[in-house]
């Protein structure tokens, strides 16, 4: 049995490192993927990034959304289910702003003004229009 337990704790040690070596080949990766994606941008669209990937929606705030959404209790969302939702959900934002930046481009409107209701408002029309945006359910007034 004491054979065992030593081989058991090199089968440990030896799995440990093989994830030490996986995690910094993945970070190695993800560098040059980054410096990659640094040389194409220019400094404007590298800053839009950063502040894009720091941003986040605070977890209070959307798991009452969820919730509330779903019909379901809040104590009742796991972790995995707001990381998903987050992370949708910041795709599905920008996606709003890039649009909208196309709007007021289009428009001729100043493009060192920020955003106003209206360029959203239209992007919001625009992507509804190509499928992107899925219709609203409305609530039935009168339930059986």
């Amino acid at each position: 049995k004491e054979g065992g337990a030593e081989d058991d704790d090199e089968d440990d040690a030896l799995e440990q490192e093989l994830d030490v070596d996986e995690d910094q080949k993945y970070a190695e990766e993800y560098r040059q993927r980054e410096s990659e994606l640094m040389q194409s941008c220019s400094e404007e669209e590298w800053r839009r990034y950063e502040s894009m990937r720091r941003s986040t929606f605070q977890e209070g705030g959307l798991k009452a959304f969820i919730a509330h959404a779903a019909d379901v209790p809040a104590s009742s969302l796991t972790k995995q289910l707001l990381f998903t939702v987050r992370g949708v959900s910041k795709i599905f934002v920008g996606e709003i702003v890039d649009t909208a930046r196309l709007v007021r481009r289009e428009w001729k409107d100043d493009e060192s003004e920020p955003l106003q209701p209206r360029h959203i408002r239209e992007a919001h029309r625009r992507l509804f229009l190509v499928g992107n945006i899925p219709a609203a359910r409305k609530p039935k007034l009168f339930r059986r």
